[in-house]
């Protein structure tokens, strides 16, 4: 059998502080749900509008990021050399072989 509805609203009404602190718990909750799907959501919109479908990142194998990796001089002339990458208007091959260098400093103060 179910409880009448006016039982849940005298009930509400003679525990007034209850009720509140369970809305404003539940208000909270939903808060920092929408709070956590906006912020997600906003880091996929960012990461799908950066980039370029035609640039390509190389790492050797087993590497997860750029700092991680690291391909010999002669992977890089053979990935220039390949015929999958594009020409610039100079007929170079748009190729970078970049190097990133980690400085570990001592902070002043």
């Amino acid at each position: 059998m179910a409880i009448p509805v006016s039982y849940n609203i005298r009930n509400a009404f003679a525990r007034p502080i209850s009720t509140f602190a369970t809305v404003v718990s539940v208000g909270l909750t939903v808060m920092i749900l929408i709070g956590a799907l906006a912020l997600a959501s906003g880091f996929q919109a960012a990461l799908r509008a950066t980039g370029s479908p035609d640039n390509a990142m190389v790492l050797r194998k087993g590497a997860d990021s750029e700092i991680a990796s690291g391909i010999t001089r002669d992977a890089a002339n053979v990935i220039r050399a390949h015929d999958g990458v594009a020409i610039g208007p100079d007929g170079r091959p748009l190729v970078s072989a970049e190097v990133v260098v980690l400085v570990v400093k001592d902070r002043i103060g």
